[in-house]
């Protein structure tokens, strides 16, 4: 989405653009004919999918929320209404509402997937306005929906010696070597997990100089992820046991399937590292429940509570800026915020305040004298 400056702006061009629209299809006296919710919701798909640098998740994400307030209008807000008659008109900021609402109550979204979801229907509305000025006004509305306060709860993360645990376990396990080398390189790299699915043999640098990963992130940057020796030692190994003929473009970690190795899927790595998480947890009770991206912030953490420059742990996440990862992966150690104490010396002089506290007394005495003979009904504070 724009800044806001650019949102105000646009809001005034649409509000003009509507007028004007507005104005010949009042001249030529004829109805416009109602562009329709799904097929403007395909066209805004395929423009992400071949022209946005939005990664595939993001694209899926979006239509997923399209697709689900079409599933409320139809089915809840508008039942019965056909499908070839469910225009855009009805993107109305009341239904976008009632539609968020009944997502938070009957699906449980949390404020900030609330938030998301209302992102989206917003740049779905953005792009109709731009091709139908007469209903920019729906887009306006969008924008004046206030966004829920996000609550900030305490993301868990993993210490060193607990994804060492986890790493040991997996190689315990069915397909051990396989688990626990992407547990390994999702540890070191801290790749997100699309990032990894995609990731391809050719991506991997295995010489002895310049050991490395080139990973393909958001936004389709590539970024490219060092690696230390012991994991270059685990890699050659993998690559022996899984590429003894390498593919450049097969997939760095697969299963087989029909006797053809396929990437994994999120939900197959999702269910590794649970089943691994569950496992480690019998010996550690104080390991939490894991979700694919704790290993991305537990590395994020860790490096920048071991005197890792902020700037460069964003580099490694990806990130275009260090706010995003100070604000949701790098979090400062007990001893970071005791040090940060210990240099602000804020040099309290208990005698000054001593004296301001007698200075206040006699204030305060001189007011009440005052008020004594005065016919003001003044309240004073305690």
């Amino acid at each position: 989405m724009k800044s806001l400056s650019n949102q105000v702006l646009l809001m005034g061009i649409l509000s003009e653009k509507k007028q004007e629209a507005e104005s010949i299809n009042s001249s030529q006296n004829k109805k416009s004919k109602i562009p329709l919710f799904v097929v403007e919701a395909d066209t805004f798909l395929s423009k992400l999918e071949s022209v946005s640098k939005r990664s595939k998740s993001t694209i899926e994400n979006i239509s997923n929320s399209l697709s689900k307030f079409a599933n409320y209008m139809i089915n809840i807000q508008a039942k019965g209404i056909a499908i070839e008659k469910f225009g855009i008109d009805l993107c109305t900021a009341d239904n976008v509402l009632l539609w968020l609402q009944y997502e938070m109550n009957e699906c449980k979204n949390s404020a900030r997937t609330r938030n998301l979801k209302l992102s989206h229907i917003r740049e779905f509305m953005f792009d109709v306005s731009n091709r139908y000025p007469l209903y920019g006004s729906l887009y306006i509305n969008l924008m004046n929906i206030t966004p829920l306060r996000e609550e900030e709860k305490a993301t868990p993360c993993l210490t060193d010696e607990q994804v060492v645990d986890i790493i040991k376990v997996a190689v315990t396990m069915n397909k051990g070597v396989r688990n626990g080398t992407m547990l390994l390189l999702m540890s070191e790299t801290a790749v997100r997990v699309h990032e990894l699915v995609s990731t391809k043999v050719r991506d991997l640098d295995l010489s002895d100089e310049h050991p490395r990963l080139q990973v393909m992130g958001k936004g389709r940057k590539y970024r490219v992820i060092p690696l230390n020796s012991d994991t270059l030692k685990v890699m050659k190994n993998y690559m022996i046991k899984y590429h003894p003929v390498p593919n450049k473009d097969a997939p760095l970690f697969y299963s087989m399937r029909d006797g053809i190795p396929k990437e994994l899927t999120t939900k197959m790595i999702r269910t590794i590292i649970q089943e691994s998480g569950d496992k480690a947890r019998l010996s550690d009770p104080t390991i939490p429940q894991l979700a694919c991206h704790i290993f991305r912030r537990s590395r994020a953490t860790s490096l920048y509570q071991n005197g890792c420059p902020i700037e460069i742990v964003a580099t490694l996440l990806g990130h275009s800026s260090p706010d995003t990862t100070s604000k949701y992966y790098a979090k400062p150690s007990d001893s970071q915020l005791k040090e940060a104490q210990a240099k602000s010396d804020l040099n309290i002089g208990w005698n000054d305040i001593d004296s301001a506290d007698e200075e206040s007394k006699k204030r305060r005495s001189k007011t009440l004298e005052l008020l004594r003979g005065s016919k003001l009904k003044i309240k004073l504070p305690n």
